[in-house]
């Protein structure tokens, strides 16, 4: 394994579908690694300490769906490229995805699959992808809130564009820059952060896929700070006073998530803006999948559990509900319907909680 700060030796300067795979495969070893830390640092929107394990359990879900495309291409004698596996992981990222984070994540993913050619992912195709995830994200949130994996993304975006190198290494290496000195901003930009002394956990996990495209193409492992909370927490004059937003933000109980099947662009930003009506946090991303096979993950904050289900059925066919009680969250409730059967009711059986 690479310590911070080695060089082992020089990777190509693009990726080929095994080389993206390889990619996605570190960033689970490697969100794995990092998830104690992400998880301390979650203090916003709710202090319910799972961002690290929700990016874990959906890039986990994103590498099943993208092995699963290039064992079933190779047992066809066929040949998976870059784009095909691309879009595999997000597909995969959206099916799975957990929590804002991973939400947010899977539009990531997706949009290197829209931005991929067939063969490689290059320095081309890289900004391409990241400019392409801050549109599909910015889409997809109801009220975006600076300071947080948004913020990041977007400089990581701004990054990319500015370099004019060539080479994907030098590209991914100035969007992973970009993106830890937002990073380093986010607690001036969102007060909750600052009370805290800790900086955005969602950007913190976006930082390490970034980084860890740079150890894949060059054996490098960029040297970063532990982000973990301080020892001393920020005294009563250092904290930022709270503001109604926040306070507002902090107000709502349940976290609630589904997917949506056969439904539609049109009727995905009416369910987004009937969720808005009902709670907070909301986001409503699509695989970028065409017709009854297309899917859209829905999240939302609220406390109103059923009505933010039941906004949905018309509009789709709703699956896989998973309600968590964010003062209990070792609590989930989730459906036992079969995936792709319309509910009738927001009831919820209970599951056990993800590790």
């Amino acid at each position: 394994m690479s310590e911070p700060g080695t060089r082992v030796e020089e990777r190509p300067a693009s990726l080929d579908a095994r080389g993206l795979l390889d990619w996605a495969r570190r960033c689970v070893e490697r969100l794995g690694q990092h998830r104690e830390e992400i998880n301390s640092l979650n203090v916003f929107p709710v202090p319910d300490a799972d961002t690290g394990t929700n990016l874990l359990h959906t890039m986990r879900a994103a590498v099943d769906q993208a092995e699963g495309e290039e064992a079933w291409t190779s047992e066809g004698g066929g040949t998976t490229g870059a784009r095909e596996i691309a879009v595999a992981l997000g597909h995969g990222a959206v099916h799975g995805a957990r929590g804002n984070s991973g939400v947010i994540l899977s539009q990531v993913l997706r949009a290197v699959g829209e931005a991929a050619t067939f063969t490689v992912v290059d320095a081309v195709t890289f900004r391409r992808a990241l400019r392409t995830a801050v549109t599909l994200v910015d889409n997809a949130i109801s009220e975006p809130v600076e300071g947080t994996i948004v913020t990041v993304l977007r400089e990581a975006a701004a990054g990319a564009a500015r370099s004019s190198a060539s080479s994907l290494v030098e590209v991914a290496r100035a969007a992973a820059n970009a993106a830890a000195e937002a990073l380093d901003r986010t607690p001036s930009q969102l007060p909750v952060l600052g009370r805290a002394g800790v900086v955005d956990a969602g950007g913190r996990g976006l930082l390490v896929l970034l980084d860890t495209m740079v150890e894949v193409l060059t054996g490098e492992v960029p040297e970063r700070p532990v982000y973990a909370p301080p020892a001393v927490p920020p005294t009563a004059e250092e904290q930022p006073a709270p503001t109604d937003e926040h306070a507002a933000l902090a107000g709502t109980r349940f976290e609630v998530m589904y997917s949506l099947t056969h439904s539609d662009d049109a009727r995905a930003d009416e369910l987004r803006s009937g969720l808005r009506s009902l709670g907070d946090s909301v986001v409503v991303v699509g695989d970028g999948g065409a017709g009854d096979t297309a899917r859209w993950a829905v999240h939302v904050h609220t406390d109103e559990v059923g009505p933010a289900i039941e906004v949905a059925l018309t509009l789709g066919r709703v699956s896989e509900i998973r309600v968590t009680d964010m003062l209990d969250p070792e609590s989930v409730h989730a459906s036992e319907a079969r995936r792709g059967h319309r509910h009738d009711h927001g009831a919820c059986g209970v599951a056990d909680a993800d590790a």
